[in-house]
């Protein structure tokens, strides 16, 4: 993981990403979410729209904010 990742999410969820998958946080705190893509591309893509951009349009910060907090982000 380049270190650089991490300081430029913005996404409270985001934990790391390696590869092609994207690390989460989980709805508890002894699991996390895997987001795995079928190539590192696409996983750059998907990291710098919703991860480092606007993540309240991840539909995973999404659920996990309505699960943990009871509300939903407003895009």
């Amino acid at each position: 993981m380049k270190k650089y990742e991490a300081r430029a999410a913005k996404c409270p969820f985001y934990r790391r990403e390696s590869g092609s998958v994207v690390f989460c946080e989980g709805t508890e705190g002894c699991n996390a979410i895997h987001v795995a893509f079928s190539a590192r591309a696409l996983k750059k893509k998907y990291a710098s729209a919703f991860c480092r951009g606007e993540y309240p349009e991840c539909l995973i910060a999404r659920a996990l904010t309505e699960i943990k907090y009871g509300n939903v982000l407003d895009n």
